[in-house]
């Protein structure tokens, strides 16, 4: 039997909200978000990038965690906020409540 073995994590969407983000990366803050998800992506790439091999090497402790998969969770947090944050500077360009 032919195990199939995944370069992203399953379960994983990205879509709308990514594409929200992305149009808000003009604002400092969701710079950060993104940045956080796109460094927390390559860490759930696990062993398909040479990112985690890297890290392992120069960060102490991280080879004590296993399933790095995991941090797919910290990439939709990140891709949420950043698309929360670019709707919040939508709706004040356009003179909407946010709230």
């Amino acid at each position: 039997m032919m195990h199939l073995r995944l370069a992203f994590p399953p379960g994983l969407w990205l879509g709308l909200p990514l594409l929200l983000a992305v149009l808000g990366a003009a604002r400092p803050r969701c710079r950060f978000w993104l940045a956080s998800a796109a460094a927390a992506l390559l860490v759930a790439m696990g062993g398909h990038t040479p990112v985690l091999r890297l890290a392992l090497r120069l960060v102490p402790g991280l080879d004590l965690f296993r399933h790095h998969e995991r941090a797919a969770v910290v990439v939709s947090l990140g891709l949420a906020v950043a698309a929360g944050l670019a709707l919040a500077t939508a709706a004040c360009v356009t003179g909407d409540d946010p709230a």
